[in-house]
């Protein structure tokens, strides 16, 4: 079948249903819960800084050079603070709009290859996924590279479905159209301008493997590169190149290669040769990653991968057959390269999640048609399974709240949504009622990932957070200059830059400088952890003292905000010792 033939489905209703699921699950509560974690309020600092600059190019957080990410992120982010406000909605809503964009393009791949059932069912499963509730609400580039990774790999499956199309088994070898040279190039180099080259190394060695899998095996060695002459080579990595490079060189030559060095050298092959910032894990870190980051689609894990094992090697189904080749493969190239890297993260395979999503699609939309007859008697096991995650969530979410929020444990009430899912599943799966029992597992997901995303975690928030303090470093509260002592939690650094637009924290390592920073305002802060209070302490002024206390989130690290007691309306009396100081809430 040509992949923009028609068929019986109506493709305009499941595009609406695909876009409105992650719509209900990405938009409400979006700016409520306080940044979180170390990238999100990196990236905002980031990008207040280039709003309050008036410049696209340089990225900067406290005052400094940032060469961990290219701008694109900074790019979005401005977008969306132009259209919300500069505040946490605005610095999220591109990541919403493009995680949407990027399930209506897993949906339309799903289509191509598999058919528009089966792409339905691709489309639904990128959407009501964990990580995409978590990914697609975060301040992060990592949408920015799902959408455009999502992209180039929406032109392969175009490619590889017109290839399929012409062949007798599915499995021709696979050329591009100058457009789709273009096309691909030119999501590639956006990729580039979000995270750096995996953005056209990745999608370029999948689409290189997939053509030699594609492609008869050559006589000799010497034919091996007729294998990729319909490729377009040079078209698509120009194209990438054209697209990339105008800002690379920009701020090349505005930093003086300070910059594109840090970015190449310490980010990028220092992160993927060793471990930053304790983010390790072996081989097994993203498997494991996966089964959370695609529940609740994955409670069936094993079946599908029993299913697609099956399907890819039956001649009776060559188009699936063929889907499934191009989905492993995309996924393969991701999850093997950075199961490879020192420096390990969730986000980092976010880009496979379209291709495993099309194998599910595959799987899940055969199962409702009745198709899988052998694997029937296993599926209860699922249905219990997504009941157990959600006993999972009625215990573990009142003990995190014990730690991060003291008396918000009726959080653990979220678990009762999965519980009555699994038992509705099993009871429609008991009256043959498929079609339902697959719509039950995703209005359990939505309903599961809404209340988590957009009120637990805003409740978790709602505590003495550095969003909280935020009021106190505001200079129309009578705040001085701001500092901090030690390390500074990028939190703080964007809840004052937010406060006082976009003005650096001063770092301090030396008691002697707290003593002078004091000396040098009457309104002066300063923010350090409750383990160096002790340090500080003796160098401290008579009338100083700890006006709030507030915690990072999600590690609860605790936080002290230091000033002047006759400056935060309270007597101006210096407590005698750090164990003795008293503490001051103020109201949000």
């Amino acid at each position: 079948m040509n992949p923009t033939s028609p068929d019986p489905h109506n493709r305009p209703l499941h595009a609406l249903l695909v876009a409105g699921t992650a719509a209900i699950l990405l938009f409400p509560n979006l700016g409520g819960p306080a940044l979180w974690d170390e990238d999100e309020p990196k990236n905002a600092a980031c990008t207040l800084a280039m709003l309050a600059r008036n410049d696209w190019v340089v990225p900067t957080f406290n005052g400094r050079l940032r060469p961990e990410k290219p701008a694109l992120v900074n790019w979005v982010q401005m977008a969306g603070c132009g259209i919300a406000g500069r505040n946490e909605t605005g610095l999220r809503l591109g990541s919403a709009v493009l995680t949407i964009g990027s399930c209506l393009v897993t949906w339309r791949i799903g289509c191509m290859l598999a058919g528009n059932a089966a792409g339905l069912a691709a489309g639904l499963v990128m959407a009501c996924s964990t990580w995409t509730a978590v990914g697609g609400r975060a301040a992060t580039p990592d949408p920015a590279l799902l959408f455009c990774a999502t992209a180039a790999f929406a032109v392969l499956a175009h490619a590889a479905a017109r290839a399929a199309s012409a062949a007798p088994r599915s499995d021709g070898p696979i050329a591009f159209s100058r457009a789709e040279a273009i096309g691909f190039g030119a999501a590639c180099g956006l990729g580039v301008l979000a995270k750096g080259p995996v953005g056209l190394l990745l999608p370029t060695t999948a689409l290189l493997l997939l053509a030699v899998l594609r492609q008869e095996r050559p006589a000799s060695w010497r034919e091996w590169p007729a294998a990729f002459g319909g490729l377009r080579i040079g078209t698509f990595v120009l194209t990438a190149i054209a697209v990339a490079t105008p800002w690379y060189s920009w701020v090349t030559w505005r930093t003086g290669g300070e910059w594109l060095r840090g970015f190449l050298f310490v980010h990028n092959v220092g992160r993927f040769t060793s471990t930053f910032e304790g983010h390790s894990g072996s081989f097994l870190y993203y498997p494991v990653v996966l089964l959370i980051g695609l529940f609740p689609w994955t409670i069936a894990a094993a079946a599908a991968i029993w299913h697609s094992f099956v399907v890819a090697r039956s001649p009776d189904r060559p188009r699936e057959a063929g889907a499934i080749l191009v989905a492993a493969i995309w996924a393969a190239t991701w999850i093997v390269f950075f199961s490879a890297a020192g420096t390990k993260l969730p986000g980092y395979i976010w880009p496979a999640y379209p291709a495993i999503a099309v194998i599910l699609g595959i799987f899940w939309n055969d199962w409702r048609e009745g198709r899988l007859a052998s694997i029937d008697r296993l599926m209860p096991v699922a249905w219990a399974s997504l009941a157990i995650a959600g006993v999972g969530f009625a215990v573990g979410l009142p003990i995190a709240s014990r730690q991060i929020s003291p008396g918000c444990e009726w959080c653990g009430l979220v678990g009762l949504v999965p519980i009555i899912g699994g038992i509705a599943c099993w009871k429609l799966h008991a009256r043959g009622n498929r079609a339902a029992t697959v719509a039950a597992v995703a209005c359990s997901g939505v309903a599961t990932l809404l209340l988590l995303a957009a009120v637990v975690t805003d409740v978790f928030g709602e505590g003495r957070t550095p969003r909280s303090i935020q009021p106190l470093l505001a200079r129309d509260a009578g705040s001085g200059p701001v500092a901090s002592f030690r390390r500074v939690p990028p939190s703080v650094v964007f809840y004052a830059a937010k406060a006082r637009d976009a003005e650096p924290v001063t770092e301090f390592w030396d008691p002697e400088q707290v003593a002078a920073h004091f000396a040098s305002d009457p309104n002066a802060r300063l923010v350090t952890e409750s383990r160096f209070l002790a340090d500080v302490d003796g160098s401290l002024p008579v009338g100083v003292g700890v006006i709030e206390r507030f915690h990072t989130l999600p590690d609860a690290n605790e936080l002290l905000l230091l000033g002047r007691f006759d400056h935060a309306g309270n007597d101006a009396k210096r407590p005698a010792s750090a164990a003795e100081r008293p503490t001051k809430t103020t109201k949000r």
